[in-house]
This record gives C-alpha cells, structure tokens and sequence, in this order.
C-alpha cells in the first residue's frame, strides 16, 4: 500500500525544479510544493491531527488548495473538500456528515465572505474543534485578524515529513458532490 501524497514526494525527488503550479504569475515547482505540504502536515500534528481524523478545508483553485490537500494526505487523515460555493448551513452539513475534526477555510473577500460562512457553520458544530483560514496574503482579505490562519499554522515548521503508511482498507478522500 502506498499514500497518495507519495506521489507528489517522488516527482519532487524526480522533478524537483519542474513546474507542479501555475496559477496566475505564481509558478511553484515539486520541491517548492512538497516542503509546503510537509509543513502544514507538521502542524496539523501540532494541533492534534492523527490518521482517520477528517480535516474539511474548503479553497478555489489556488496553490495552497493543493499544500492543504497533500498535508492532509500525509497525515494519514482524511480530506474533505468543500465547494467555496456553499453558504454556512451546507457547509454545516458536511462538518457533522463527515465528523470533521478541523475546517481549513479560503479568507473571505469582498465579492466572497466565505470565511464568514465557513465561521458561522464551524462554530455550531462542536465536534470540529479547529477553524483556520486559508490566507494567500490578498489584499481584498476581509477576514477578521483575530482568527488562525494557514500561514501562521505552518510558520517555523520543519519542511520534512514522513508520510503514514496507510492499510488498504482506510479512507483517504472523502467527496461531497453537488
């Protein structure tokens, strides 16, 4: 059995220079996006994530949707992405559907206050016991500074992470469709 995130640690090794993101003037290469990733792993470690726990996050298509979801893989946790176009009572839904034990949630921005609802919904969910916003340094960001956010969760972490090993029968992804 393999992790699924042990695919993106060998094209760093095979491919450590070549291009894994491109997302507007942002490129990001395998080495790049395997450290980030290693690093969000350590801190959700930190905050008490162990193999099987659900992590929720919900993000558009940006570089760090990716350092979320192959952190939450090397854990050996189960990710579970969000739609950003849900409001706070689905995404409620899907924090007590799924048991989740964090919400990694996108900074709200004028346009989209999906932090508000990603907020709103979290805090009436007891069993999910951390919310972090997932910030990119915008500065359309409206989120409240008060709130945890991704860039101070992965700060000072070791860029290294040995990934869980996980049996054949244990849950990687779990996909809500619309």
């Amino acid at each position: 059995m393999f992790n699924l995130s042990d695919i993106l640690s060998s094209s760093a090794k095979q491919y450590p220079t070549n291009e894994a993101i491109v997302c507007g003037e942002t490129r990001v290469n395998y080495a790049q996006l395997n450290k980030a990733s290693n690093q969000f792993a350590n801190g959700l470690i930190d905050l008490g994530i162990k193999p099987g726990d659900k992590v929720a996050f919900g993000a558009p298509n940006v570089p760090n949707f990716l350092v979320v979801y192959y952190g939450i893989l090397k854990t050996g946790a189960v990710a579970v992405p969000i739609s950003i176009m849900l409001k706070s009572t689905e995404i409620e839904h899907h924090l007590e559907n799924t048991d989740a034990k964090a919400f990694f949630c996108y900074e709200s921005t004028s346009k989209l206050p999906y932090a508000e609802y990603g907020l709103e919904a979290f805090n009436k969910v007891k069993t999910c016991k951390h919310f972090v916003v997932i910030d990119s340094g915008s500065c359309d960001d409206t989120t409240p500074s008060k709130l945890k956010k991704l860039s101070g969760l992965v700060k000072n972490q070791p860029d290294t992470f040995e990934s869980y090993l996980p049996q054949e029968n244990e849950t990687a992804v779990i996909i809500h469709t619309s």
